[in-house]
């Protein structure tokens, strides 16, 4: 019927349409201010994130780079701040100072949020394996205790990881392609 709409359609495609306008009006400002300092976008963007660039600051954003890639690239395996430091061609204090400096975090901290990551996006495909289990998950990951590791998940996404896990599981939920689809026609239906 004309005029009928879904009200959580249109507050989704509300929502959606003021963080696409965030998005815009953040990368306009962050053109301007790389024009304003003579300085390419990425060249600035760089400096924005690294803070200011004295050598000492440099050697220290490459070491952290350096161990970040290890990290992402191995936080399946069994490593410690060791083989990070390692990879990183430095020793273990001198890569815990770079990381505190950079990123106001540990070496293992960080070890652990990527780890933490990858455990929450095994839960949200779990769905696909049916043998898959909390306890599965978090050994993948080298989280030895499930009741820590469940308290941790709590505390960091909001919700347990068998939550998260059994929301996978939903045969009905809804395509987010399909949503954006419906909240977009709503918003327009709603100007109409």
């Amino acid at each position: 019927m004309p005029g009928s709409y879904d009200p959580i359609d249109v507050a989704l495609g509300v929502l959606m349409e003021r963080y696409r306008r965030d998005v815009e009006q953040a990368s306009t400002m962050l053109v301007a201010m790389a024009r304003d300092h003579d300085r390419g976008v990425k060249e600035f963007a760089e400096a924005l994130v690294t803070g200011p660039r004295e050598e000492h600051a440099n050697a220290a954003s490459h070491t952290v780079t350096r161990a970040v890639s290890f990290i992402h690239a191995n936080a399946h395996h069994e490593i410690g701040v060791e083989e990070i430091a390692a990879a990183a061609h430095i020793g273990v204090r001198g890569l815990q100072q770079a990381f505190r400096d950079q990123r106001q975090q540990t070496p293992l901290g960080y070890l652990r949020q990527v780890r933490m990551e990858c455990a929450r996006r095994d839960l949200s495909a779990g769905h696909r394996s049916n043998q898959c289990t909390v306890g599965d998950i978090a050994s993948r990951w080298h989280f030895a205790n499930a009741g820590r590791f469940a308290g941790e998940y709590k505390r960091v996404f909001g919700c347990s990881p068998s939550q998260t896990l059994r929301a996978s599981d939903v045969p009905d939920a809804p395509d987010p392609r399909v949503l954006l689809d419906r909240a977009v026609d709503a918003v327009r239906r709603s100007e109409s």
